[in-house]
């Protein structure tokens, strides 16, 4: 498998066609997209604090990414070349210790409300799929709960299969995180994602 260390290092855009006038653009993480970043973990159930701290953990962890470990990046949603609204976030981490084989990254989404019913999720998923690509892991999953129907809806559309499976946040014991997992993905079958990709500048962190 080929992966592409620009993902980790520089700044990017991959823009992926959309119904009508609407196209989804994601980005990396940056200190210009970070305040996005914390808008959307800042939901009224979420305190503050806790987005701030979220927030200063993903600055602290892009700045070392190039290890592969980890890709963030930010969903955003264009009506026109002069308007992009913020749609969410996404990441691919890997969640097994170094070491570990088979090494396995989960991929995680979340997305604000106006997301919903435009076919954001579902390409923000295939994006995400295509970028898993290029994280150094030998296994890619996702875990979610079962009654998280809009997360089951999106990954049957891109073409997963689900299995009924209990996971727990600290291996055998601790709480429930997830009851239904898309195991071992087939990520090649997503590396020919319609898209447009484009690479910049090296990102730099203060």
């Amino acid at each position: 498998m080929t992966q592409d260390p620009r993902f980790f290092t520089h700044d990017w855009r991959m823009t992926i066609p959309g119904p009508g006038t609407i196209k989804f653009v994601l980005s990396p993480i940056t200190p210009a997209s970070l305040s996005s970043f914390v808008t959307i973990y800042n939901e009224p159930a979420t305190p503050e604090e806790h987005a701030r701290l979220v927030a200063s953990s993903i600055k602290r962890r892009v700045e070392v990414k190039t290890t592969g470990k980890l890709l963030v990046a930010m969903l955003y949603m264009a009506t026109d070349v002069h308007r992009m609204e913020p749609l969410g976030h996404g990441a691919i981490a890997r969640v097994t210790p170094d070491g570990t084989v088979p090494s396995v990254g989960n991929i995680g989404i979340k997305l604000l409300p106006a997301a919903r019913g435009c076919g954001a999720g579902t390409a923000f998923l295939r994006a995400l799929l295509r970028l898993s690509c290029d994280v150094v892991v030998d296994q890619v999953e996702i875990a979610t709960m079962h009654h998280n129907t809009a997360m089951r809806a999106v990954a049957k559309k891109v073409g997963l299969n689900e299995t009924l499976e209990v996971k727990y946040s600290s291996g055998g014991e601790g709480e429930i995180i997830a009851d239904v997992i898309y195991f071992n993905i087939d990520r090649e079958a997503y590396r020919n994602v319609e898209m447009e990709l484009l690479f910049g500048d090296e990102i730099i962190w203060d």
